[in-house]
């Protein structure tokens, strides 16, 4: 059936390779996703310890300050 649906959307598939490559393909691609957002999130908090005076825990915290 994913063969049938892959070839209607436009993916040409003729082997179970063509298949793997793909899937490869997609884990490269959320891998890098991560990747950057793990990098983003490590510049923001690094830029909160900056502030003096206001601790970078405080946002991974649920209070009321």
């Amino acid at each position: 059936m994913a063969y049938v649906i892959a070839q209607r959307v436009g993916i040409r598939v003729e082997k179970p390779a063509d298949v793997l490559k793909y899937f490869t393909l997609l884990a490269g691609v959320i891998g890098t996703v991560i990747w950057g957002i793990k990098a983003l999130l490590g510049v923001a908090f690094s830029a909160f310890s900056i502030i003096p005076g206001y601790q970078s825990a405080r946002l991974c915290r649920n209070s009321s300050y």
